[in-house]
């Protein structure tokens, strides 16, 4: 088992709701895609196999009076692999 953590911090460019939930939406597509990658990255050095077995991705908005709000995003991978 392996496992794998990715963590984002962007500033929200929406001025709307309906705006900034498009833009959260991309930002964990993003974090899906990324994850996926993680097993690449394995195969491509030390695993023969590899299967994500789960994945966790949350979501955080901070705003702060006069600064632009950011969003964090992080991502939690669990991998079982095979090594070479």
């Amino acid at each position: 088992m392996f496992s794998s953590s990715i963590s984002l911090n962007m500033p929200l460019a929406g001025a709307d709701p309906a705006a900034r939930r498009v833009e959260e939406d991309g930002h964990r597509r993003d974090l899906y895609a990324r994850s996926v990658g993680e097993c690449q990255v394995l195969l491509d050095s030390i695993a023969k196999s590899c299967v994500i077995t789960s994945i966790s991705i949350s979501t955080q908005i901070n705003s702060n009076p006069g600064q632009p709000d950011y969003l964090y995003l992080s991502a939690n991978i669990a991998m079982q692999v095979a090594l070479k």
